[in-house]
């Protein structure tokens, strides 16, 4: 049988309980009078969680040991959100989010019509930028510069391509707010639950592994 994606987000009462993020690749070589030669082997990180709660109820139990059958172990993906990097051009206003600084996807040559979704991160000077592939429906917002767009596009929430009925003009800054999922599979066929007593438990090792797309 083919694997594949099944468009669905793990409850967020299990992926509220989760820890983990970006992993990157590195190889190190270290010569004998201890320098390093270090080789960046991805250029854009992985995620990787851990669905490790040291007590859980029966209800969260079920519903996780439910969508860990639906999800045939690892055979397909589904939508996590991380709840501590899960929004791009949106910033809390107390418990609300609120438009913040919308991100630059693209710049308008005049021809193109599609853009990726993607999100910077920026420190020193540096800037890497993650392709998003997975957005919330209904919270994708456009920008031309600082004027939002409400018309003429689309948004592919498999992809996170922006498609526009006619290609923005030559040099237009072309901006995104939204939220969004991480495509992630299981990381294995094998949930182990130790049961310690009738309503005393943990979750030993369920952990779940960043789709690249």
């Amino acid at each position: 049988m083919p694997t594949g994606f099944h468009d669905v987000q793990l409850p967020p009462d299990i992926s509220r309980g989760a820890t983990g993020g970006p992993v990157y690749k590195t190889t190190k070589v270290e010569s004998a009078s201890g320098y390093e030669q270090r080789n960046q082997e991805w250029d854009s990180a992985r995620y990787e969680y851990s669905l490790a709660l040291e007590a859980w109820d029966p209800t969260r139990l079920a519903a996780l040991i439910d969508f860990f059958h639906a999800r045939a172990g690892d055979a397909y993906g589904f939508r996590f959100r991380d709840h501590a990097d899960c929004f791009a051009g949106l910033a809390w206003s107390g418990d609300t989010l609120v438009l913040g600084t919308p991100v630059q996807i693209g710049t308008g040559t005049g021809a193109l019509t599609t853009f990726q979704l993607s999100k910077p991160y920026t420190s020193g000077g540096i800037t890497r930028t993650r392709k998003i592939t997975r957005p919330v429906s209904g919270t994708v917002r456009i920008f031309f510069g600082s004027t939002e767009q409400t018309t003429g596009f689309s948004v592919n929430h498999a992809t996170g391509v922006v498609t526009f009925s006619s290609a923005p003009a030559n040099a237009t800054v072309i901006k995104a707010a939204y939220e969004f999922d991480v495509p992630v599979r299981f990381d294995g066929d094998r949930m182990s639950i130790n049961i310690r007593a009738l309503q005393n438990g943990e979750w030993q090792s369920v952990s779940l592994r960043e789709i690249r797309e």
